[in-house]
């Protein structure tokens, strides 16, 4: 007769026998009094022990599974060919459902607005937690972002979360200013955003911009067609009560600038309000100024309105040029210089060149300004004596031109 040894008790121990529904539970055999010299083998079933309910047959002592049922194992000397075996009580595998839950659909929000973001729950009695701590159904959303919610069956413990994709929307960027314009002039009133939907009040303009001819306060709604976002503003125009103002230079006038000239140009300015007045130069708030130069000159007024009135003033360059006679004789009482239709402002910079009759220099007169001359001593002071000299003189008129003469001079000596 062969004894085969079986367990004195088997039983299924697990951690953990009530789950959510998608958890996965370990089961395992604990049996007790087996030889540790022969191999056994544990034989798990579901429902009862028939052979159709085997769900698996190992030397492992533990099976996985997320099924719900009852469960029972049998361990077998494998010696005794399955006939020496021992069974356990049943197991009871409860799987419970998780909450069913839905996020309503609003998901998107415009900027500076707010939405409630509410989790719908078909079981009553659930316990609810978002992200940010809230504990109802429902809260209220200032910004975009991702709001997540665990909703839990305090009875069970199982529980399910969602996140809510918040999308926030920018408002149309509307800024108007309050504006000011002149009598009989318009001002353009506009949103200044394109691409969207406008609705004026009072005057009911679906359009985008658009021209006034008189003082009104005006509000505009305006909406993103693709986002539904709305921006509101207003803007005021308020047309000026008084008339333009006026301004009046002299007429076009000329001078000589290189002679000295100036000329003084005074600005009539008819206004009603008062004002700045601006030159051209960058004086301010006088009521003339004195020209020094052949350019145009402007003076601009602005009223206190911000009216603005302009004249502008041309003044030509028209320099008498020279037209000098030019003596060939000379003395000591006489001294040699330019005579004629000729005046020392007609001269701006020149040189004048004497040479003796072998060609040396004896004599020059650098001027800056104004007309030569030479009264018979050369460049040492000593009295050249009588005889004929060759001269040049080089100079920049009036007008910017160089202008060129040379010739000969005699030296007399006279008692």
């Amino acid at each position: 007769i062969t004894e085969f040894k079986i367990s004195d008790d088997i039983a299924i121990d697990a951690s953990d026998l009530s789950l959510c529904r998608g958890e996965l539970a370990t089961l395992t055999a604990v049996a007790s009094g087996l030889s540790t010299t022969v191999p056994y083998t544990y034989t798990w079933y579901k429902n009862s022990i028939a052979s159709g309910n085997v769900v698996k047959t190992s030397s492992e002592t533990s099976y996985s599974t997320s099924d719900e049922g009852d469960y029972f194992v049998v361990v077998s000397n494998d010696a005794s060919g399955d006939v020496c075996t021992d069974t356990s009580d049943v197991t009871v595998l409860t799987v419970n459902e998780i909450p069913t839950i839905t996020l309503l659909p609003y998901t998107e929000l415009c900027s500076g607005d707010t939405i409630d973001v509410e989790v719908d729950v078909t079981d009553i009695g659930m316990d609810v937690l978002w992200s940010g701590g809230e504990s109802d159904f429902k809260i209220r959303v200032f910004k975009g972002g991702e709001y997540s919610v665990t909703v839990k069956d305090p009875a069970t413990e199982c529980d399910t979360s969602a996140v809510a994709d918040v999308i926030e929307n920018s408002k149309p960027e509307v800024a108007m200013e309050d504006i000011t314009f002149c009598q009989e002039d318009s001002v353009l009133i506009s949103a200044g955003v394109s691409d969207m939907e406008y609705v004026w009040s009072p005057n009911g303009k679906t359009v985008e911009s658009f021209y006034i001819y008189e003082s009104d306060t005006l509000a505009v709604k305006v909406t993103n067609p693709v986002t539904g976002c709305v921006t509101n503003d207003t803007v005021q125009a308020i047309q000026s009560p008084e008339p333009k103002p006026l301004l009046d230079l002299p007429n076009d006038s000329s001078m000589c600038p290189s002679e000295g000239d100036e000329i003084e140009i005074n600005a009539l300015v008819t206004s009603e309000l008062s004002g700045v007045l601006t030159w051209s130069n960058g004086i301010i708030d006088e009521s003339s100024i004195i020209a020094l130069d052949t350019i145009d000159y402007w003076a601009m007024f602005v009223d206190s309105f911000g009216c603005e009135a302009a004249d502008t003033m041309s003044i030509l360059g028209e320099c008498i040029p020279p037209d000098p006679d030019l003596p060939n004789v000379m003395t000591k009482e006489t001294p040699w210089r330019p005579i004629g239709d000729i005046t020392p402002q007609q001269v701006l910079e020149g040189s004048f060149v004497l040479y003796n009759r072998w060609g040396r220099v004896i004599f020059t007169d650098l001027q800056k300004s104004g007309l030569p001359e030479w009264k018979g001593y050369n460049d040492q002071g000593v009295e050249c004596s009588a005889g004929v000299y060759f001269w040049t003189w080089n100079f920049e008129d009036n007008n910017y031109k160089n202008r060129f003469y040379n010739g000969y001079i005699q030296k007399l000596d006279l008692p």
